[in-house]
This record gives structure tokens, sequence and C-alpha cells, in this order.
């Protein structure tokens, strides 16, 4: 994949508003890459969040992961780098954090996805069965991803 300073070398149509929508939440993209291509996979995305392909597989996956807890949903921390289960309830010391980073394609487009959202802030986020999202302070979800769950 391609990242986005790529595409201004390359001049690629960034002026496409396709294509600042696919900037905008983290999806992929290559070089050569059409409007209406843009327009395709932008389109996945529902109500301004990206929406994505889930097979029960990875949801299990996923749930192996955890340490702490299995219930839905998961909850993992990311510091941009390095994405870990998360296995307390505040600031993971380094010596816990059991880095899962490129273990499931999945989780780290999440991650990948929730820093961008976050202006590259790590943190905590957790994934559903339908949705994946980080909490503010006053609990209110904040969704930055649809999971569709696909039959295999």
């Amino acid at each position: 994949m391609t990242t986005w300073v790529n595409y201004r070398k390359e001049g690629v149509g960034l002026q496409d508003e396709w294509f600042e929508r696919m900037k905008r939440y983290g999806l992929p993209a290559w070089p050569g890459m059409t409007g209406e291509q843009a327009r395709t996979v932008a389109m996945e995305v529902r109500d301004g969040v990206p929406a994505i392909d889930v097979s029960p597989w990875e949801l299990q996956t996923l749930q192996g992961m955890q340490i702490r807890r299995t219930a839905w949903p998961l909850a993992f921390s990311t510091n941009g780098r390095e994405i870990w289960p998360t296995v307390t309830l505040g600031y993971t010391p380094l010596d816990l954090r059991q880095d899962v980073s490129g273990q499931l394609p999945l989780l780290d487009r999440l991650a990948k996805i929730y820093t961008r959202a976050r202006c590259w802030y790590g943190g905590r986020f957790f994934i559903g069965p339908v949705e994946a999202y980080w909490q503010e302070e006053d609990y209110s979800r904040c969704r930055f991803a649809w999971l569709n769950v696909r039959e295999d």
C-alpha cells in the first residue's frame, strides 16, 4: 500500500473528493487508482465511519488475544507503534504489555484507523461484534469503524 505522501508525488488526483474521503478515514489506496475506484472504496464508509469486512475466524482470533477478559467488547491499547491487549483498568506498565501488532491484519488496520481518528494519540479502544470505538471521559462511545461479519 502506498502512503498518501507518495500520492502527492505521483500526481494522483487528491483534489477528488473521494480520495480526500479515503485519506481522512485511513482507507487503503494504490498508485494509478482512478476516481471511480476511489468512489467504490469510499462508499464503504457509513455515517462517516469505515465499514470493514470481518470473518468469524478473525473475531475468534481477536478474542483469543485477550488476556484479562474474553467477553465483548474486547479491549486493546496502542501507542501508535505497538498494540497490546488490555490487562489493567488504567495505564498498562511496560513490563505487562504483550505486543500483538503484526499478528492479525484486521487488528493492525483498526489500530491505524483509531490513531488517525484521534489525531495520532494512542490509548485504549474497544472492539464489539459490530463496531470498534473508544470511550471519552464521560463514557460516551466514539465509533471509528463498523464491522461487517461475513460468512466464510
